[in-house]
């Protein structure tokens, strides 16, 4: 959305093109009519970044930090798998991960995708379907187990989810 106007007082700079962080910021809803937000909500995008993907952020990000953060109250030194972490909700939980100081397992179905993960800050990365997850989760883990869990994939990858954690693990999904 276009910036119209600011306060006397501004912060920082107005960009141009600004999206919200999240559905909060707007507490009347969402509507096309002129919206009034504090400053700190409004975030630039850069002109490189569309509006749909600069909506899909949030989603992603909040969907992620919801699970690790205010769910499975992830703690530095922990070890988190992380299924499918190359799709977008899978990249916002490796790196929510590695800031909270996680060591982070990631699984993908292609070497190429496992190298995204890992760009991201895997520290290992599985290729679920050449290597047995659950084996190679406790060969990396010696034998413990994971702290946490994030499956927001389902049925296919829940058996797994359950063998890989350690005593008291936490299981997230969304």
């Amino acid at each position: 959305a276009a910036v119209a106007a600011t306060g006397s007082t501004p912060t920082r700079p107005v960009a141009s093109r600004t999206t919200l962080p999240s559905a909060s910021a707007n507490r009347v809803g969402s509507r096309p009519t002129p919206t009034f937000l504090p400053g700190r909500s409004a975030v630039p995008l850069p002109d490189s970044m569309s509006f749909t993907d600069a909506a899909a952020v949030p989603l992603v990000f909040l969907t992620a930090w919801r699970m690790l953060i205010t769910k499975a109250q992830m703690q530095p030194g922990e070890e988190v798998l992380i299924h499918s972490a190359s799709a977008g909700v899978g990249t916002a939980c490796i790196q929510i991960a590695k800031r909270c100081g996680a060591r982070v397992i990631a699984t993908g179905s292609s070497d190429e995708k496992n190298e995204r993960a890992r760009a991201l800050g895997a520290d290992a990365v599985i290729n679920h379907r050449s290597e047995d997850v659950v084996t190679r989760v406790r060969e990396l883990t010696k034998k413990r187990g994971v702290d946490v869990v994030v499956d927001y994939i389902g049925l296919d990858t829940w058996p797994t989810s359950i063998q890989c954690l350690r005593r008291g693990g936490r299981l997230v999904t969304c």
